[in-house]
């Protein structure tokens, strides 16, 4: 018997007096004048991994080492998550106060009370249906009254199908909560509006067209638009069930994958960037069938959220590139892809903590895409002015040739040889040059010097050729590539040719590294105080060459002349004595200009 008693008092103590013990310790709040939102206040939290504790068992924790701020992170796995404060009136008037999660998401959300030593417990979250909670507003709300005088303790449970996202307890005035909650609803409907705006245009342009580019745009803003819904909670307003609220997550990625099959359409990477296309090809497959997933399981949802960062970041590398590489839409591309990654970056920062949790914060994903979806809309109007701008080219284009159709009947021997005339100088020009470095090529110089050359015979002139070589030019492309060759190529050219003064003096690319210079009228010592110049004018110049031992780029000329008593030498024979003495300037140790030997 005594056995018997001693166990009903222990039984007594766990059941009444270590509940109570707790209760005393949680913290608590005067709210009988509340001049503003009670938020972020500590709260004893404790979760509850296997979903199985009780209030009571919950009541008879100790608080120690449990108080934690009362805005918390959703776990990757599902759990219930327990939360306690008590709130207390100090006033001599019975107050009404508003408690309950800020965010919509909470598949459950209980409220405890402890009215005459026996708990209250009232349902709330995506379960209830909004036209059976007490609260009528898409957020999980209580109404709570406190007498003059009376202290409540309270304890919420609330568990998430939506991993890895923020939520937090807030106590208001009815005035107070009202007065947020229209201001939110109101931000929701004006973005969403705003986003019906700019997808109807786009449907449109869509229809008119015929380009994917605008039904991928189309997709990309519905879907998103859908999430939107979804989160913001203006799908549990039009009644819809906890199951279809949870799919609702399934369109995030699905606007994802469509915002990846949009890029590829108007960077045109298949033809640009063919290896990065698959991979974004490959990515909005994987983005469609993890949809899929999440539209028959939720728990997938904490993928899309490991996952948007690294997908956001691509984009943003991918935006940057296509403005670097002057693509026709890479600006606008870029300027969306940033507004879009601020605002879900500060959303993704904000759900895991990172973040204070405020209007600003909350809501700055929406301010993101409806830039971001504003700026694209602007890139597609961009697309269809230059459409247009073509088209009237076109149309002009036609204009000018009925004109010269015209023309040409009226004169149409003379047109045609004028046309004719034209295309060959235009195509004799082309062939001339060298594309590079834009002088004349070595088909064209061979020409000028059998010219000059027998002009010089008939004249009694003398006539000299400069041979210029680059020193170490094999290096310089093997140290700095071909690309800096070819600048360093152009640069050369251009000195050589500034560094001629006479009008009468022909300056050539021979091939390679190698420049030659025509001299009509000038005998040896002219010719070589024009190769100094142009050496002088390289070294000058102070080209950066690592592979020369001098530090810059050096060049090496051979200077030969046809002296005017000259007449049994030939053009080519010219050429190959100011070659040898180019030779021997590189025997010579190079920098330096040396005459052909008589």
């Amino acid at each position: 018997m005594r056995r018997c008693t001693r166990y009903l008092f222990i039984l007594s103590v766990v059941l009444f007096v270590l509940p109570v013990a707790s209760q005393a310790q949680l913290p608590v709040y005067q709210v009988g004048e509340l001049s503003r939102t009670l938020v972020d206040f500590p709260v004893f939290i404790t979760m509850d991994e296997t979903s199985s504790l009780t209030i009571d068992q919950v009541a008879a924790l100790p608080v120690q080492d449990r108080i934690h701020p009362s805005r918390f992170v959703i776990p990757a796995e599902r759990a219930n998550i327990w939360l306690g404060f008590r709130l207390a009136n100090g006033t001599d008037k019975p107050v009404i106060r508003i408690v309950g999660f800020d965010e919509v998401h909470m598949q459950n959300a209980d409220l405890f009370t402890r009215e005459n030593g026996v708990w209250q417990q009232q349902h709330n979250g995506l379960v209830v249906p909004i036209s059976q909670r007490q609260v009528d507003s898409r957020l999980p709300m209580f109404e709570l009254k406190l007498q003059p005088g009376q202290t409540k303790t309270i304890y919420m449970m609330v568990n998430s199908e939506y991993n890895l996202t923020t939520s937090g307890i807030t106590v208001s005035s009815k005035n107070q909560f009202h007065r947020q909650d229209r201001l939110q609803n109101i931000l929701n409907s004006l973005y969403l509006g705003a986003l019906g705006a700019l997808l109807l245009y786009n449907l449109f342009l869509f229809f008119s067209l015929r380009e994917r580019v605008y039904l991928f745009y189309v997709a990309h803003a519905t879907l998103f638009g859908l999430f939107v819904t979804s989160y913001s909670g203006l799908a549990v307003l039009a009644g819809i069930s906890a199951e279809d609220f949870n799919r609702f997550g399934g369109f995030t990625t699905l606007a994802q994958s469509s915002l990846l099959l949009f890029t590829r359409e108007i960077l045109k990477t298949a033809q640009r960037l063919p290896r990065l296309d698959r991979v974004l090809l490959s990515l909005a497959g994987l983005m469609a069938l993890l949809s899929i997933m999440v539209f028959l399981d939720t728990t997938y949802y904490k993928f899309l959220v490991i996952l948007a960062m690294p997908l956001m970041l691509l984009q943003l590398f991918l935006a940057i590139h296509a403005t670097y590489r002057r693509f026709e839409m890479g600006k606008y591309y870029l300027m969306g892809t940033i507004w879009y990654f601020v605002g879900v970056s500060i959303l993704s920062t904000l759900n895991q903590g990172l973040l204070p949790y405020n209007l600003f914060t909350r809501y700055s994903f929406l301010g993101g895409s409806l830039l971001e979806m504003i700026v694209f809309s602007q890139a597609l109007a961009y697309r269809i002015k230059l459409l247009q701008e073509q088209k009237s080219a076109y149309q002009e284009e036609l204009l000018l040739r009925n004109e010269t159709e015209r023309e040409r009947l009226e004169d149409q021997v003379s047109k045609r040889t004028a046309e004719l005339a034209r295309a060959n100088r235009e195509l004799e020009s082309l062939s001339r040059h060298d594309g590079l470095t834009g002088l004349p090529n070595r088909r064209y110089f061979d020409n000028v010097l059998e010219r000059e050359f027998q002009s010089a015979n008939r004249s009694g002139k003398p006539i000299s050729v400069i041979m210029c070589d680059i020193d170490h030019f094999k290096l310089y492309n093997d140290q700095l590539g071909h690309q800096a060759g070819d600048a360093c190529l152009v640069e050369v050219a251009k000195l050589i040719r500034e560094a001629c003064q006479r009008a009468t003096d022909f300056v050539a690319r021979y091939g390679g590294e190698e420049f030659v210079i025509v001299l009509p009228d000038a005998d040896q010592d002219q010719a070589i105080s024009q190769a100094e110049r142009v050496r002088q004018a390289i070294t000058s110049a102070s080209l950066e060459h690592p592979a020369n031992e001098l530090g810059r780029v050096s060049m090496s000329l051979g200077v030969a002349c046809r002296k005017s008593n000259d007449s049994g030498s030939t053009a080519a024979e010219l050429v190959e004595r100011a070659d040898r003495a180019l030779y021997e300037s590189k025997n010579l140790g190079r920098d330096r200009v040396s005459p052909a030997a008589d």
